[in-house]
């Protein structure tokens, strides 16, 4: 688990894991994985907007240089 965040109202805990994105629910105890689309090998850095609506995320990509 990396660079967990809780959202605003404190239902949820953001995280990173696996290069995935979760979010765990308190009251349920339920964890469910957040749709990224392409971005499937995130890193430890995302950011929640002040209304929850939106989640900034960096990933990595693989070039095939080097």
């Amino acid at each position: 688990m990396e660079a967990p965040n809780w959202t605003n109202d404190g239902r949820f805990l953001i995280y990173n894991s696996g290069g995935r994105m979760y979010r765990y629910e308190l009251a349920t105890g339920e964890n469910r994985e957040i749709d990224t689309g392409f971005a499937t090998d995130c890193n430890n850095d995302h950011v929640l907007s002040s209304d929850n609506s939106q989640m900034s995320i960096s990933h990595h990509t693989r070039t095939g240089i080097g």
